[in-house]
């Protein structure tokens, strides 16, 4: 989960008017929506976390916020998103329950006894390791990060070098 306080009017939610393209699962309300694009939930999307934003609303020293603040999930496929956005214009404690287990198993954990030892020869004429695809697989989208392996983090130091 990544928990951010923020001050910011940008960017503004865009809506989206109803469609009349029949989908075979729900990827929007029926009726106007006027929060369908909402850069935090493609945030939490796009890293699979668990993203929690506190965004100021109203003006603080000649800085305008939208608001716009909630709990977004890292699942939003489909419609109804599990999300609490919450009410501006009035302090309020927002709450949300966050499963992480692994929705195969109900498990914390995906670990469990192996039908073969790492490393053994599948039997086969062209020598592959045994292994099971799904053992590789988070049945959560909390703990898959397929994104993970593309960060360059050589690039990180350039970020926060003081000389620049």
């Amino acid at each position: 989960m990544v928990c951010a306080p923020a001050l910011l009017n940008f960017p503004d939610p865009i809506g989206l008017p109803p469609t009349r393209i029949p989908f075979h699962r729900p990827v929007a309300p029926e009726d106007f929506d006027p929060t369908h694009y909402l850069i935090w939930r493609v945030r939490a999307a796009e890293n699979n976390v668990y993203l929690a934003l506190a965004n100021w609303d109203g003006d603080w020293h000649n800085t305008h916020a939208n608001g716009n603040s909630g709990i977004f999930s890292p699942a939003c496929l489909t419609y109804p998103w599990s999300e609490v956005i919450a009410d501006e214009g009035e302090p309020i404690l927002t709450m949300m329950t966050i499963d992480t287990r692994e929705q195969r198993t109900g498990r914390r954990s995906s670990t469990h006894p192996l039908n073969y030892a790492p490393g053994d020869v599948a039997g086969s004429l062209t020598g592959e390791l045994a292994y099971d695809i799904r053992d590789s697989i988070p049945g959560n989208v909390a703990r898959g990060k397929p994104m993970l392996r593309k960060r360059m983090p050589y690039w990180y130091l350039d970020l926060v070098r003081k000389d620049l």
